[in-house]
């Protein structure tokens, strides 16, 4: 049996191995020979397939300060950062403060917030 490394092979009992030495390595058809490298000293060796089936309910991004970030979607579809559809405060390098937006046609539009909370 020959493994087809452009989707996820099948694991077979007793049969596949993971191989760890100088590197790591699957051989779910227990062939070491043509085995796939997974992590080695230059780093992880992923391809699509390895995300088959995989599901997030978000991404978490933390700023070197200690801000965090949530990208997620609703259940209609809409992407939702921090928790907010529509409109969000996002914040740049310098502490600007910015609300950004979505219309109904994809376009993005960032809005300066000012100190007496109008908006500019």
């Amino acid at each position: 049996m020959t493994v087809d490394w452009k989707k996820r092979p099948n694991l077979i009992d007793n049969i596949s191995a993971i191989g760890v030495g100088k590197a790591i390595y699957a051989a779910p058809d227990g062939d070491k020979i043509n085995a796939r490298l997974l992590i080695a000293a230059d780093g992880f060796h992923i391809l699509p397939c390895d995300f088959e089936g995989l599901s997030l309910e978000s991404l978490s991004f933390s700023t070197v300060s200690g801000n965090q970030y949530v990208i997620s979607f609703d259940d209609s579809g809409n992407m939702l950062i921090n928790g907010n559809r529509k409109e969000t405060i996002l914040t740049s390098p310098n502490g600007t403060k910015f609300t950004v937006s979505v219309d109904d046609d994809g376009n993005l539009k960032a809005t300066k917030e000012v100190s007496d909370g109008n908006k500019k």
